[in-house]
């Protein structure tokens, strides 16, 4: 039999992997041996499960080594496929498969044939290790073949001396998805053909045509027997784009990817880092020796480049550089203005008269704020955290603004006052003919980056102001069970809790993460010895 193949990506598989083939995205190399191998031995190699492209071909098995080797390029992944071969009037066959990581990877799998052992392969002639087995010479019989040889069926067989006959034709295709054939094959008439169509099917028409539905990589193969019983065929690839279009060029993918994509080798590309490069020959992109540019921070060749995480200027806040090297904030909160007010406490935790705190508790936004307060007897104060005295009891209506440079404005307010004996009681009026005035501080409600430690006598609380979880040191000799206690500013028990003290310095933890913000006493009590604290919980 006389064969021609054209396609690139059929002719690898009669070669070894080494040889030159059309640049399929991955590469399969099977490495096998076959135990107890004879003269002439072949192994057909065949893909499985759809497969593309689709093979079906012989390897010679080297008798001297009992091992084959061979490449072949697939588009498929994983791919799958069976090695066999004829062994003592039997096929063998192992299944295969390969599964890649990455576009231009290549997968080696190995694969044993077992012909038996101890020597006892029959040949053709059903001889114990007789010299015909499949490969070997033989005569058919017929006077018009010529290097006629056993088969791996151990059938006898020959080519035709009658060279005259070519399988050929070519594709065209008018419309996308479609194809035409056109039919050259010459040989003795009539000829009879075998059609093996894109999706596997098989055709005896001259010219068949065929319609694809998906994009890929497809074969499509011709075989003639003419009337002297030559015989010959004749194999083709197409390649069927997302639109439709078709084309038997060899198939390669560039460095991204992409079916005959413009990023090959010797190309631009950009670095993950922002920085330019160009593609090598393993599709790295290697970043250009000569680029000195700056990043947004102004360090040569730095990390900090467009689309990287950045620190909003002036802020705490995450962000991302734009193209503009402007560091743009991750979606905050929108601002918040707050406030929250309650009587001043002395260091022996009672109140203080005359005297309230204003805890400033503004949040969101950028964080980077401008203060506005409104005193509400027709002063104000632009600063975050003002001192400010009343001439009279109020009520008054204390108003705080904000804006930060994202364009976020809020307002809160409220009412304050305090009664004849100087106590907070927010908007409530009195008949008092007392109006001695008062003044109000203006506190940091927000937690620190290095949070403050509050220590009275034994005991010392932080952070303060807290948000989750607070924590107290005890010094002194309180021991055994004691119980804590968390008031509101209402005299309201919230959290009461015993727990034991070892003496000497110990250390308790409460959580406070769902309590309301506002201001808190802590005590502590042994039944002999009460230790408290006031603390400010913030979200």
């Amino acid at each position: 039999m006389r064969s021609t193949l054209r396609s690139l990506a059929f002719g690898l598989a009669v070669t070894s992997a080494g040889a030159t083939m059309a640049q399929y995205p991955y590469t399969v190399v099977v490495m096998g041996n076959v135990t107890n191998c004879y003269a002439g031995q072949y192994v057909t190699i065949q893909t499985t499960q759809n497969t593309e492209p689709s093979y079906d071909f012989e390897v010679p098995v080297d008798t001297t080594t009992c091992t084959f080797t061979v490449g072949f390029g697939v588009s498929s992944n994983p791919a799958f496929f069976t090695v066999s071969t004829m062994c003592n009037g039997m096929v063998v066959t192992v299944p295969g498969q390969a599964a890649f990581n990455f576009i231009q990877d290549s997968m080696f799998v190995s694969i044993t044939l077992d012909c038996g052992g101890g020597g006892n392969v029959y040949d053709c002639n059903n001889v114990l290790n007789g010299p015909d087995m499949p490969g070997t010479p033989c005569d058919d019989g017929n006077p018009m073949t010529t290097d006629d040889a056993w088969s791996l069926d151990c059938v006898c067989g020959g080519d035709s001396m009658n060279t005259g006959c070519q399988a050929m034709f070519t594709v065209g295709s008018s419309q996308p998805w479609t194809i035409t054939t056109t039919n050259g094959s010459t040989g003795a008439a009539p000829l009879s053909y075998e059609w093996w169509l894109p999706d596997g099917s098989q055709s005896s028409a001259a010219e068949p045509g065929y319609t694809f539905t998906t994009a890929g990589v497809y074969g499509i193969c011709l075989t003639i027997t003419d009337a002297n019983a030559c015989s010959s065929w004749y194999c083709d690839t197409l390649v069927v784009d997302s639109n439709g279009i078709i084309s038997n060029i060899p198939v390669w993918y560039d460095c991204l990817g992409v079916m005959y994509g413009n990023a090959v080798a010797g190309t631009p590309c950009t670095t993950f880092l922002g920085l330019s490069g160009e593609w090598n020959a393993d599709c790295v992109c290697i970043p250009d020796s000569m680029n000195t540019g700056d990043d947004c921070l102004g360090i040569p060749n730095g990390p900090n480049v467009p689309g990287t995480p950045c620190i909003v200027p002036g802020t705490t806040l995450d962000g991302l550089w734009n193209t503009d090297c402007v560091c743009v904030p991750d979606d905050p909160m929108p601002c918040q203005a707050d406030f929250w007010v309650m009587q001043a406490m002395g260091q022996d935790s009672l109140p203080v008269p005359y005297e309230l705190w204003i805890w400033n508790l503004s949040s969101g936004g950028s964080g980077n704020f401008q203060y506005f307060w409104d005193f509400g007897d027709g002063t104000n104060s632009t600063e975050a955290f003002p001192t400010h005295t009343y001439s009279g009891n109020g009520p008054y209506t204390l108003c705080l603004t904000i804006a930060d440079n994202q364009n976020c404005t809020s307002t809160h307010c409220d009412s304050i006052s305090i009664n004849g004996d100087g106590i907070y009681e927010g908007m409530m009026v009195h008949d008092e003919v007392r109006q001695e005035g008062f003044t109000i501080n203006v506190q940091n409600g927000a937690p620190s980056a290095v949070p403050d430690v509050t220590i009275t006598n034994n005991l010392a609380l932080w952070p303060n102001p807290v948000a989750d979880e607070l924590n107290i040191a005890i010094a002194g000799g309180m021991k055994g069970m004691v119980t804590v206690t968390v008031t509101d500013m209402d005299g309201r028990t919230v959290s009461a809790e015993g727990m034991t003290l070892a003496g000497g310095r110990g250390q308790l933890r409460i959580a406070t993460g769902n309590l309301p913000s506002g201001m808190y006493m802590l005590r502590i009590s042994n039944g002999s010895t009460n230790l408290s604290q006031r603390f400010v919980k913030t979200n």
